[in-house]
C-alpha cells in the first residue's frame, strides 16, 4: 500500500500538483510510518518489507527495478548542501536497519546484509556486510538467481 501512495504522490508531483503530492506524502508519513518524497525515482517491482515501516529515503535517490528494502532502512545525504544522487542498481536486497549515506552508487545484483552502514560505492554482483560495510563475498550469477527466485529454500544455497 505504501508504494501505491508513493506512486500517486509522484504522479501528482510530476504533473505540477504540488499541494496534493505533499498531502499524500504526509498521509504516507503519518499512517504508514515511512518517508518517501515524491521526487524519488523507484523502479518496477521494488518492494518494501512489512509495508515500509521506518523507511526513510532522501529526496535525490534513484532505486532500480526488482529491489527489496527491509524495515528501518535509511537512505540519507551527508549534508544539506550535497546535491548529488544516490543510485541503487537493479536486483538489490537491502537488509533491515541498514543505513546508506552520501552520494553512493550501488551496482546491480548486490546483497547488503542487515545492520550494515554503507558510505562507499559498492560494486556489482557482491555481498556487503558489517558496521562499515565491507565486501563479504562476490556472487556467482547462479547463486544470486537462486536467492531471488520465488522457489527459494535455505536448504538449496550452493555456498
Amino acid at each position: 500500500m505504501v508504494m501505491f501512495w508513493f506512486r500517486l504522490s509522484s504522479f501528482f508531483y510530476s504533473n505540477k500538483l504540488i499541494f496534493l503530492a505533499r498531502l499524500i506524502y504526509r498521509y504516507n508519513l503519518y499512517f504508514n510510518k515511512c518517508s518517501i518524497p515524491p521526487t524519488v525515482s523507484i523502479g518496477k517491482n521494488t518492494k518494501l518489507a512489512y509495508g515500509g515501516i521506518g523507511v526513510v529515503i532522501n529526496k535525490s535517490v534513484v532505486i532500480g527495478d526488482n529491489c527489496i528494502i527491509g524495515v528501518n532502512v535509511t537512505f540519507g545525504g551527508r549534508s544539506k548542501k550535497s546535491s548529488g544522487k544516490m543510485i541503487i542498481g537493479d536486483n538489490v536486497f537491502i537488509g533491515a536497519n541498514s543505513v546508506i549515506i552520501g552520494e553512493v552508487n550501488i551496482g546491480d545484483n548486490v546483497i547488503i546484509s542487515p545492520l550494515s552502514f554503507v558510505l562507499d560505492d559498492i560494486e556489482k554482483d557482491s555481498i556487503f556486510s558489517g558496521e562499515k560495510a565491507k565486501l563479504f563475498r562476490k556472487l556467482k550469477w547462479k547463486t544470486y538467481r537462486i536467492f531471488i527466485s520465488k522457489e527459494f529454500n535455505f536448504n538449496n544455497i550452493p555456498f
